[in-house]
């Protein structure tokens, strides 16, 4: 073969060789642009949709902070220890046989008898006994109450830096809570004390114990 045909052979398959790369490479390039021009739609499409949601969302009201005061109230049970009843320092006395009479009354440990604060003590015989009529003051109420009751005895009462006082004691049952008895009570004027009654030792013994760091622990106030 001559030396002329051989040179011109190499030289056309080189030619069509590079023109074989050159096509390659121009389809690798369009499909390069066609794989990423989506990706591109889609961060576009994504942007416009935010905003469009930023246009379109309400403008919030500032909250404003409110400052809540809250009361805890503390709601005692009665109570029982060794069987008898705790009650505060305060408490309701009921009178059932007074008219549902109720007053609220200390309640002392310091006294031996109760005292009810009265006006108006009138001794009087009934049936060859001595009785007493008096008037019991309620709160509320324009008249006072008037009960007559067996006088029980006399009793005289020291009192600091006065003379001794003569009260009459009469039976009257008292009911504080779920306790009730029928016990002597000194009828005297309490204006002068805060609380119209005096529960003392003659009520509470063998029935309740006394705790005076509370109020109305056996009954409502």
């Amino acid at each position: 073969m001559p030396a002329s045909f051989t040179r011109r052979l190499t030289l056309w398959l080189l030619v069509l060789t590079c023109s074989l790369l050159t096509a390659c490479q121009t389809s690798q390039r369009a499909s390069d642009n066609m794989a990423s021009s989506p990706q591109t739609s889609g961060h576009s499409s994504q942007s416009t949709t935010e905003e469009t949601e930023r246009k379109t969302c309400p403008t919030r009201e500032p909250v404003v902070k409110t400052r809540v005061v809250t009361r805890t109230e503390v709601i005692y049970q009665p109570v029982e220890l060794d069987h008898k009843l705790v009650v505060g320092g305060v408490e309701t006395a009921y009178f059932p046989n007074m008219g549902q009479l109720k007053v609220s009354a200390r309640v002392d440990t310091g006294a031996t008898t109760s005292s009810l604060h009265v006006k108006s003590e009138k001794e009087f015989e009934r049936d060859g006994r001595p009785w007493v009529s008096f008037l019991v003051p309620v709160p509320g109420l324009k008249e006072p109450v008037k009960v007559e009751r067996p006088l029980a005895r006399k009793v005289f009462v020291k009192r600091k830096g006065k003379e001794s006082q003569e009260r009459l004691v009469v039976m009257l049952t008292v009911r504080l809570g779920k306790l009730e008895r029928t016990s002597e009570f000194t009828l005297t004027d309490r204006d002068n004390f805060e609380f119209p009654a005096l529960i003392g030792r003659n009520f509470l013994t063998d029935m309740a114990i006394v705790d005076v760091s509370h109020e109305y622990l056996a009954t409502e106030k």
